[in-house]
């Protein structure tokens, strides 16, 4: 009778483990259901959370779903450190479907690139992203459209070109690497960027770095602002064939003052006095308020003075500039 009592204790012993085990199963399945149809992010985020503490210790089939899905919410918030802490909880799991792994290796390559950190790692995660979508699409994954596979091999190459150019000394490579990128994705967040780090090199003095960036963006775009910006990149290189060039596609565009002016000072540099005189004329009546303006008369007067030995025919020369110009 004794042996019968403990088999039967333990056989109630092992199906009360089993249906509490089958409980936190259902209990987790459905907090964890919750969080995925919740709308609100923050709420998101904190059902989630709540998963963690309560069940992430015990090793559930949806462990890796709400690590992955944590990381997305973050990323999404902008939260780079908590991005990096649930990717790579993520990435720890041997058994995530290709397509997570490519997302999940682009968002934390991106996050330690906001972050600054680990430059190496991020690169190596962007190139493992890329290199894992290209070999989908030569095996003719059907896992995403052709289309969804460009663009994830195109993001994937912006990043390393990101990585690249913050790492310096590969500052060409990447370049390149956005240029590719862009000519997929036709974002003008990309776009921008060849711009913004143009003007951030020219203000720190870096004019070779400059020109690389602006001259991209302009065979980009045909943008003729930063026709100008790359016209006074040359000028400070003393290329002064190509700083005329730029000036003058970007002044055919939009006239003003300190475009004028820079001409003016480029054909001066250039001992084409007659363009020079032009283009310092054409600066003084365009804005003649302008510090531009009074600059360009002290030009206009000065080499007047060195080619005809007086300044008397000064006045017609500006009316000459007002005529042209539509200004008389």
């Amino acid at each position: 009778m004794r042996k019968i009592g403990y088999l039967i204790s333990l056989l109630l012993s092992i199906a009360l483990t089993v249906f509490s085990q089958t409980t936190v199963q259902e209990e987790a399945y459905k907090l964890y259901i919750n969080a995925i149809n919740e709308k609100n992010i923050d709420t998101k985020i904190q059902l989630l959370e709540q998963y963690i503490v309560q069940y992430g210790k015990i090793g559930l089939d949806y462990d890796k779903y709400v690590y992955a899905n944590l990381a997305i919410a973050y990323n999404q918030k902008g939260n780079h450190e908590k991005t990096v802490e649930y990717g790579e909880k993520t990435l720890s799991f041997q058994d995530i479907d290709t397509l997570t792994k490519i997302n999940l290796y682009l968002m934390v390559s991106g996050a330690y690139n906001e972050l600054n950190r680990n430059l190496e790692k991020a690169f190596n995660y962007a190139k493992m992203a890329n290199e894992i979508a290209v070999a989908q699409v030569e095996s003719g994954s059907n896992i995403a459209t052709r289309e969804q596979w460009t663009k994830l091999i195109a993001g994937a190459t912006f990043l390393e070109g990101s990585i690249q150019i913050k790492r310096g000394g590969e500052l060409k490579d990447g370049i390149e690497k956005w240029t590719e990128s862009y000519k997929v994705l036709k974002t003008p967040q990309i776009l921008r960027q060849f711009k913004l780090n143009g003007i951030n090199q020219y203000n720190q003095k870096k004019f070779s770095n400059a020109e690389l960036f602006f001259k991209t963006h302009y065979e980009l775009s045909g943008d003729p602002e930063t026709a100008y910006w790359l016209a006074k990149t040359y000028f400070y290189m003393n290329k002064y064939d190509d700083a005329e060039k730029y000036s003058l596609v970007a002044y055919d565009k939009r006239k003003n003052s300190e475009i004028a002016l820079n001409l003016g000072i480029i054909y001066n540099k250039k001992n084409k006095s007659d363009e020079a005189l032009r283009y310092f004329a054409e600066a003084v009546v365009l804005n003649s308020h302008s510090r531009f303006s009074a600059d360009a008369k002290k030009y206009l007067e000065s080499l007047y003075q060195k080619k005809y030995g007086n300044i008397e025919g000064i006045e017609k020369v500006l009316a000459d500039a007002k005529k042209r110009l539509g200004l008389s």
